[in-house]
């Protein structure tokens, strides 16, 4: 029996016209049960695994996709393993220290390290071991694959339908938020390093890249998916980071004497003593990093949002300090409001190609400068380093074997992790600013 992307697939091969004329036919085709009551049910990997759609190995003549996209993500893509880590030594054992029986059963794993929806939301084709699956990210397929897979649809429509819209930075970031620093688990998560899980850290550009990206980026992607790229995209992923970490420390419940641990940079508490970690109020630092880039980048770019976000969380932070930490809330609560109006403002502003040089310049300037001697910032600061030195085009096309070389001593630097040595990354920062100044013509 043929798969329902090979009935679809002359569709694809059609003029536009005859294409449009039988778009009520393949709708029917995508209407699987459930998907009238706008459920979008799950059909599993091999529904878009088909050769004719994402799982060639060469692209088709006049294809706008790769085609090779189920290869990148079964064979490259870590989100592709997510569930055999759950039956791992390691896996056991965490969820073994969390009470959780077996990992590849229990719900507060597989929300993270697999597709999991509802049993009712499960077509044939599904399969929980597949892991972080394309659907995980696009979206339950059955309400919008029929004219996704026919070429009838724009993508916008294809959106309405209901497939996920990852083009946009802002949703894109919600989503991989989601899992990436354990946002949607409740108010225990610092339970889950103490059990022995890795510490998450996320960028969305930086992550994106290296999932790896199974899409190319040209003239005809940015005409169907007139989104956000570049620097605009990587300051909008840090905007819903932060607004994030905010929403976490405000869902601390009212009775309780403190949020939960992960709302504070990780080597705070866990790391060596010495240069530039101190904390002179005996508390460890927030996790605040990209509450701190997108005060920078705005101040930066000569936005007025810029200062008032500064004062915001310096005004969290002094709560924080603040004996019994009284008021916190209050002032978390302000900085939720500004952060949504920024965010709203930044989608709003469009896309200008001298951002990228003015965001990596004043970066790497602070950078040379010292002026991050805490961990979770400058771990921060080398992945925005990374990403808007691609995004402008006159540095990206100085990039070489020397600068790549810096690059990759200041990621080495900033993944020393409890073992981090501020002094040391500041001289990998300068390093890089001698073969890839800020400056670069």
């Amino acid at each position: 029996m043929r798969t329902l992307s090979q009935l679809l697939y002359p569709a694809l091969r059609m003029p536009s016209t005859r294409r449009r004329r039988m778009s009520f036919a393949v709708l029917l085709l995508g209407l699987l049960p459930g998907a009238l009551a706008g459920q979008g049910i799950h059909l599993g990997v091999g529904t878009c695994a088909n050769s004719t759609c994402h799982g060639a190995k060469t692209s088709l003549p006049g294809s706008v996709v790769e085609q090779n996209e189920f290869a990148v993500w079964s064979q490259y893509d870590k989100h592709s393993k997510s569930f055999a880590a759950l039956t791992s030594e390691r896996g056991q054992a965490i969820a073994s220290h969390l009470g959780l029986g077996a990992a590849d059963k229990a719900p507060q794993c597989l929300s993270c390290h697999a597709d999991n929806p509802p049993a009712a939301l499960r077509g044939k084709g599904f399969s929980v071991k597949d892991g972080v699956s394309c659907e995980a990210c696009h979206g339950g397929a059955s309400d919008w694959l029929g004219v996704h897979a026919s070429g009838v649809n724009t993508h916008a429509e294809n959106v309405a339908a209901g497939m996920y819209p990852t083009d946009d930075p802002t949703a894109r970031a919600k989503l991989c938020l989601g899992c990436h620093l354990f946002q949607d688990e409740g108010p225990s998560q610092h339970r889950y390093y103490a059990a022995g899980h890795p510490r998450l850290r996320f960028e969305l550009d930086t992550y994106t890249e290296e999932r790896p990206g199974h899409h190319r980026i040209d003239a005809d992607y940015r005409r169907r998916k007139p989104g956000s790229y570049g620097s605009r995209a990587w300051l909008l992923g840090q905007t819903a980071a932060a607004r994030k970490i905010v929403e976490q420390l405000l869902e601390t419940s009212e009775g309780a004497l403190w949020p939960d641990y992960t709302v504070f940079a990780c080597f705070g508490c866990h790391r060596k003593f010495g240069e530039g970690q101190a904390n002179t109020a005996g508390l460890p630092p927030l996790q605040d990093a990209p509450i701190q880039l997108t005060a920078l980048a705005l101040s930066t770019l000569d936005s007025a949002s810029g200062k008032p976000l500064a004062e915001a969380l310096t005004e969290l932070d002094k709560a924080f300090a603040a004996p019994g930490a009284k008021g916190w809330r209050p002032a978390a609560t302000r900085l939720a409001t500004k952060l949504a109006a920024i965010e709203k403002e930044l989608r709003a502003r469009g896309e200008r190609p001298e951002d990228a040089r003015l965001l990596y310049q004043g970066l790497l300037t602070r950078a040379v400068a010292g002026e991050f001697p805490r961990h979770h910032m400058a771990e921060q600061v080398t992945y925005a380093l990374a990403t808007l030195r691609l995004a402008d085009p006159a540095l990206a096309g100085t990039a070489d074997a020397a600068s790549n070389k810096a690059l990759d001593a200041l990621f080495a630097a900033a993944g020393m992790t409890s073992g981090f040595e501020a002094g040391r990354w500041r001289e990998a920062a300068q390093g890089l600013a001698a073969v890839l100044p800020a400056a670069a013509p």
